[in-house]
């Protein structure tokens, strides 16, 4: 299974306290997303990245990359917890 980034399971609590579904997506692979969100009838997908890593280690993997690319649908690249609450609309 794919290494998840430490601050996920914060992420996902606090997305499960706004009324949110998760559904982890990183064993996946081929650069899927980390987490699918379910709110308020529509969906997000979320690659999560560590605020606590060096920028290097922040970048997209080329087949992120290449995911967000090809994507048609809505995507987002988070670190904290408040970007994912903002990207569903669940503060301000």
């Amino acid at each position: 299974m794919k290494r998840v980034d430490d601050n996920q399971k914060s992420i996902v609590q606090g997305l499960r306290k706004v009324g949110a579904t998760i559904l982890s997506t990183a064993a996946l692979g081929k650069g899927a997303p980390d987490i699918a969100c379910g709110f308020r009838n529509q969906n997000y997908f979320f690659e999560i990245k560590n605020p606590a890593q060096p920028k290097s280690k922040r970048r997209l993997t080329e087949a992120e990359a290449e995911w967000h690319r090809v994507w048609a649908g809505q995507k987002a690249v988070i670190e904290t917890l408040d970007e994912a609450l903002k990207t569903i609309g669940a503060s301000k």
